[in-house]
């Protein structure tokens, strides 16, 4: 035979360019005519950089990220990347994937179970859709025998939630009734030590209790028998415990144990994101994203911040939205009797945070199951009119558009998890939560609201959620328009004087018809609202912080992961004094893992400082062990005997060796060094003053930077019941003149304390700050004083030069000199605020 006269086939060339791949789509129903600009941008963007190793591309939403991260799937495909694989949140979100490859004539294989829909991905001719749960399970195929060569993330800036699902081992009843019942037994003990068995048995017998933790040293002295009770219960073969087992069975000992309603939780503190290969070896990943001003949360689900931004900047997505208040009409809330007449004209989609809270609901609509959840939704699509609850679900719905134009926020999204639960209720680690809930806040908000041509009504109810959206720092986490949104909405009450829950849906009924004078204001108001920079200075250095603190979680916990103890501690302790000054709550979370990780280390005098800083950072809220490996001398051991400023004392004079006696003191000067800094910023200065008051034993937190209201620092003496607060001025010029603002700023400050302080004598609002005069139409009250810094420096100095005395005490006479040392008035609360009352801001020359 002649193989020279047989034809050759014809080579087919697949484009890499994925602008290419969708000017080649074939004309199907509903293809897409020409993608929006933002998309190109995207696109053309990533193609310049594609063999970048981490790309996060932000859209709006509803500005067809889907699309963007299809068109880049199929272009690695053709680029002949092996094992292509595009990670959804839900499955429903991958099947509505599918179907917007379907529309672009993309061919892809599905797996969300057990198989995969087809050959296709296997045989390296397309690409996978699948969901967090299947690729990151300690059991999963995708990464054991189908490694990726490139990874699309969507819906990343809500990944975190669903990887570290993945790490969670959830024991819960009925289900695992004798495994919890083991579990708790074991731990029994371990609370009753500490007086908190009631506790125990309330969070897991009520589901109005707040969860409770063992302490790290607790579940470090029981991982054995507590993988013995966990392999024996037959663990590797229940279908729904055995996936996370697999990723934690060899670190049972590094993880928190939390017990909560009818449950209890163990899970790592962190994700230990550099234990899976995905995140170390030289994959391609990208990071679908909605549009996020802050990218700390990116950081904590992955473990980096990406190489590439691509953040386009474009109005696809920015729909019209009339945000309305239930709290400023004179019912204070909403319930089922405004939304069933309302339900019966438009349709309502209602979002909560729980099925506790959807009860209230039960009138006007019952929350679907899971298994018919997609139909109910289809329905709700279909309908001219009802309701739709939708419970604890802020991504893959979607109701564009006629499908759904009322939606109401009941209350503040929660934490999905009982670790989360404990972290943002019991703990109240409100700048960590605040990240997470405005991305939650975000999504939900885009559920009816999806394109620029679209518009909708919405409806804040609740104390919590519209107390975080009146509260500018938080707002300031928010894309701009929806925070513009959010304040032509409460500026629209204030004029419009809506005071009853009928005027509500007389202004829902002009919106929806589409009344030209609505159409007007809207165009012509909306550009003006905005917050001030203040505020987005403010929570830009937060998040800067909360952004580092979290790379450092990361590493820190994927060291400890490889039993490198020292290492692991290391990634904390670098960054722990900045994160104090964003996030005080965080920082004593970092503090409670520092503990136990130099547990491991054998520091055991180390350990219990971490330990107590965690014990204080947290509101004591933490349990912190009594003794470390049988250690009585420890300051924690005699927790009952020693006030909290004799502990603080105690654990850095009474350091047996001198070099950890070296680094704690270098701690306490570092954390207070910004008081005779001129080079220091204003929250530098603030956390010093937070931490003075931590040394000097009250409980000392910055309310401003929490809560954003009340003063800038503010000390308690809870055995005292008295407290003392500060707003800092330092930033004004020498011989300052103190305006009426800044004296209303105090009078407003001082009624704070009054209602959140009830029970305590205020002695004094303290203003930090240079003299100079008073403007004469700034009427100080008699509990307000002005002090220079230089005042608590000095307070500071006295305290070093106290602890060096003590340290010079023979150690078998230390223990009581620090008691005596510790008794001076000079250090009562009174005695200090002796000291900073320094002139009466009544007394201040007024200028002329």
């Amino acid at each position: 035979m002649d193989f020279s006269q047989l034809k050759r086939p014809a080579r087919k060339t697949k484009p890499l360019d994925p602008i290419a791949i969708f000017e080649r789509r074939p004309s199907l129903p509903n293809t897409p005519n020409d993608l929006w600009r933002g998309q190109t941008e995207a696109l053309n963007e990533w193609h310049k950089n594609r063999r970048k190793s981490d790309v996060f591309i932000a859209l709006n939403t509803g500005a067809g990220k889907t699309l963007v991260g299809l068109l880049i799937a199929q272009s690695l495909v053709n680029e002949g990347i092996e094992n292509v694989t595009y990670v959804c949140g839900t499955k429903d979100l991958v099947l509505q994937t599918q179907r917007e490859a379907t529309k672009l004539g993309i061919e892809c294989t599905l797996r969300t179970g057990g198989d995969f829909s087809n050959s296709l991905f296997e045989t390296g001719k397309a690409f996978c859709i699948t969901t967090y749960t299947s690729f990151f399970n300690g059991l999963s195929v995708l990464q054991r025998k189908h490694f990726p060569g490139a990874v699309i993330f969507d819906d990343a800036h809500v990944a975190e939630r669903m990887i570290r699902e993945a790490f969670t081992l959830k024991i819960a009843a009925p289900g695992q009734a004798e495994l919890l019942k083991d579990i708790k037994s074991l731990f029994e003990p371990h609370f009753k030590e500490y007086g908190k068995l009631p506790s125990l048995e309330s969070a897991i017998d009520s589901p109005f209790e707040s969860p409770i933790m063992a302490s790290p040293n607790a579940v470090k002295e029981k991982a054995e028998r507590l993988y013995s009770l966990l392999v024996d219960s037959g663990i590797n073969n229940d279908t729904n415990l055995k996936y996370s087992f697999n990723h934690l069975k060899e670190n049972l000992g590094h993880c928190a144990v939390v017990f909560g309603y009818g449950a209890v939780e163990i899970a790592p503190p962190f994700l230990p994101l550099f234990s899976l290969p995905v995140f170390l070896r030289d994959v391609r990943r990208i990071y679908l994203s909605a549009s996020l001003n802050y990218k700390s949360d990116i950081a904590r689900a992955f473990g980096r911040i990406p190489d590439l931004s691509i953040e386009p900047k474009n109005d696809a997505g920015n729909g019209e939205r009339l945000i309305l208040f239930s709290s400023e009409i004179h019912q204070k809330k909403i319930d089922y009797r405004f939304v069933k007449p309302l339900s019966e004209k438009h349709k309502v989609l209602i979002a909560v945070p729980s099925y506790r809270q959807a009860e209230a609901w039960n009138k006007v609509g019952i929350p679907p199951c899971s298994d018919d959840f997609s139909e109910k939704l289809q329905d709700f699509r279909e309908a001219s009119s009802g309701t739709f609850i939708l419970v604890s679900r802020v991504d893959g719905i979607d109701l564009p558009h006629d499908t759904c134009r009322v939606m109401i926020l009941d209350e503040l999204p929660t934490g999905a998890s009982i670790l989360e639960k404990f972290q943002w209720d019991t703990l109240d680690m409100k700048n960590f939560r605040a990240t997470k809930v405005s991305n939650q806040i975000i999504q939900l908000f885009g559920r009816i609201n999806r394109g620029r041509n679209d518009y909708g009504a919405f409806i804040i109810n609740g104390s919590s959620l519209t107390n975080w959206l009146k509260n500018d720092r938080k707002l300031a986490l928010l894309p701009e328009l929806l925070i513009k949104q959010v304040l032509l909405g409460l500026y629209l009450h204030e004029q419009q004087k809506l005071s009853d829950a009928s005027q509500l849906v007389d202004v829902i009924d002009s919106v929806l018809s589409r009344n030209q004078s609505w159409i007007d204001f809207y165009g012509e108001i909306i550009n003006e609202m905005a917050l001030d920079d203040e505020a987005f200075e403010r929570t830009q250095h937060i998040e800067e912080r909360m952004t580092q603190a979290a790379l450092a979680e990361v590493r820190f916990i994927s060291a400890l992961w490889e039993r490198d103890y020292a290492k692991a501690r290391q990634q904390l302790e670098a960054v722990i004094q900045e994160t104090a000054r964003a996030d005080e709550k965080l920082s004593g979370w970092h503090n409670l893992w520092l503990g136990m990780c130099l547990e491991y280390e054998k520091d055991y005098e180390a350990a219990q400082e971490e330990y107590f800083r965690a014990y204080q950072r947290l509101s004591k809220k933490v349990i912190v062990p009594k003794t470390i490996n049988g250690d009585s001398h420890d300051a924690a051991a005699i927790l009952p005997a020693l006030t909290d400023f004799e502990r603080q004392i105690s654990l850095i004079a009474e350091r047996k060796s001198p070099e950890g006696y070296q680094k704690t003191l270098k701690g306490f000067r570092t954390s207070m060094a910004a008081l005779d800094d001129p080079n220091a910023s204003s929250t530098q200065q603030e956390e010093a003053v937070r931490a003075l008051g931590e040394y000097l034993g009250y409980a000392s937190t910055r309310p401003d930077n929490d809560d954003g209201t009340g003063p800038d620092v503010f000390w308690v003496d809870d055995n005292a019941q008295k407290c003392l607060a500060f707003e800092l001025k330092t930033g004004k010029k020498v011989e300052p003149i103190y305006y009426k603002k800044d004296v209303e700023q105090g009078h407003d400050h001082l009624e704070w304390i009054r209602q959140n302080c009830s029970n305590c004598l205020c002695l004094g609002l303290v203003y930090v700050g240079s003299h100079g005069k008073r403007d004469r139409a700034a009427n100080p009250s008699s509990e307000m004083y002005l002090c220079d810094i230089s005042i608590l420096a000095a307070i500071r100095n006295q305290l070093i030069s106290g602890i060096a005395d003590l340290r010079e005490i023979p150690p078998n006479q230390r223990r009581g000199k620090v008691t005596e040392f510790c008794s001076g008035w000079q250090w009562k609360l009174e005695g200090i605020a002796s000291k900073v009352k320094v002139y009466s801001m009544q007394n201040l020359e007024v200028s002329s």
